[in-house]
């Protein structure tokens, strides 16, 4: 209990000036529904939810994501943003800028992008965004980043890393989410500046790629550009399509 207590501290002395409001829970189901029903109760822009476990997390598409106690960084924050409605697809986007560079400068891992919402380091998926809108009011931004495993279920062997396995510099999570929401405040600010830098950190783009969509074929091309809405630019022996989401398979 001693070293939980410590972590809602840290956590609460580290976001200090940059979160309005901070709830750090010991178990919950997922830190995007707390904080969606915190939104819903009228919780001011960047409020944030932290957990040392979550039970029913989420990834894209409904998939889960889970982690034991202590060992990810596990949140979720609100977004009120003032970018147009239809502009708001590109908050995975400026989510994954600041997490990117958070796990650079704190962690010095080279930490990569793909395209939408995956943290790669090596390779290997470090971490994901899932955001979830309620426009015009507000949106969730939830990240969960591994930090300290130093193994994974066979099934994910392969696939998966941590900041520990990448010999990571510190495995501090209170001060990486504050380098993370400090910089996705810096993003929403100037999106199409970290667009730019989403580019260059993105390790999609250039690379023969296949597209899974949920109401379309596969779609198969080259990954060439992002447009101004986010969308993933991809091209093929037809021309080129804007894809707007989609789980997106790197090619040899």
């Amino acid at each position: 209990m001693v070293a939980r207590l410590t972590f809602a501290g840290a956590v609460a002395r580290a976001l200090d000036g940059i979160a309005p409001q901070v709830s750090v829970v010991e178990l919950t189901g997922s830190t995007n529904d707390d904080a969606r029903a915190q939104a819903r109760d009228g919780a001011p822009h960047l409020s944030t939810v932290v957990a040392e476990e979550q039970l029913a997390g989420r990834g894209r598409r409904g998939r889960s994501w889970s982690a034991a106690a202590g060992e990810s960084l596990l949140a979720s924050w609100v977004v009120r943003p003032s970018l147009p409605v239809e502009r708001w697809p590109l908050l995975p986007l400026l989510a994954g800028v600041a997490a990117a560079e958070a796990v650079r400068a704190r962690a010095q891992v080279e930490a990569v992008l793909k395209w939408p919402n995956d943290l790669l380091a090596d390779g290997r998926k470090l971490g994901g965004i899932l955001v979830e809108a309620e426009p015009p009011s507000f949106a969730i931004v939830g990240v969960g980043i591994n930090v300290s495993q130093t193994s994974f279920p066979e099934q994910l062997r392969d696939t998966a890393t941590s900041l520990a396995l990448q010999e990571a510099v510190r495995l501090d999570r209170a001060d990486l989410l504050a380098a993370m929401l400090g910089g996705f405040a810096d993003a929403l600010a100037d999106p199409e500046e970290a667009t730019a830098r989403y580019r260059e950190m993105c390790a999609t783009l250039g690379r023969a790629v296949r597209i899974e969509r949920t109401a379309a074929p596969p779609l198969t091309g080259i990954a060439v550009d992002l447009d101004a809405s986010g969308a993933l630019v991809v091209e093929d022996g037809a021309g080129r399509h804007a894809v707007a989401s989609g789980d997106v398979v790197h090619l040899r």
